[in-house]
């Protein structure tokens, strides 16, 4: 009896854990775009603060500093974006790995349950 209960504690971890996948994988695509959006908002922005500085007649060498200052916010929600979707993209990994344990654990489970 003890070896059935142990079996569906694994079960039912393991549908938890292909739930918490399942969002984590919607999650995933929705910070992919919103890294992309906020990448072409960043560049977007740094185009026109280049084309604006080179109409105003600024200094070519001048123009790359002032423009890392101009954008700083843009280039600030780009990278913020990117980390926020670096550490989804470890989750599902860390997901993954957890099912493939909790695989593991079911399958010796239910061998050792045919051997006796």
């Amino acid at each position: 009896m003890q070896d059935y209960q142990e079996i569906k504690t694994l079960k039912l971890a393991y549908i938890k854990k292909c739930k918490e996948l399942e969002t984590a994988l919607s999650k995933y695509q929705e910070l992919s775009e919103k890294m992309a959006s906020t990448e072409r908002d960043y560049l977007v922005a740094k185009s026109i603060c280049i084309l604006d500085l080179k109409d105003q007649g600024q200094s070519v060498t001048l123009i790359p500093a002032i423009v890392k200052g101009k954008v700083a916010d843009e280039r600030f929600e780009m990278r913020k974006a990117e980390g926020i979707f670096h550490a989804c993209r470890e989750n599902v990994k860390r997901l993954h790995a957890n099912l493939d344990a909790y695989r593991s654990l079911l399958s010796v489970a239910k061998s050792e349950m045919d051997i006796r």
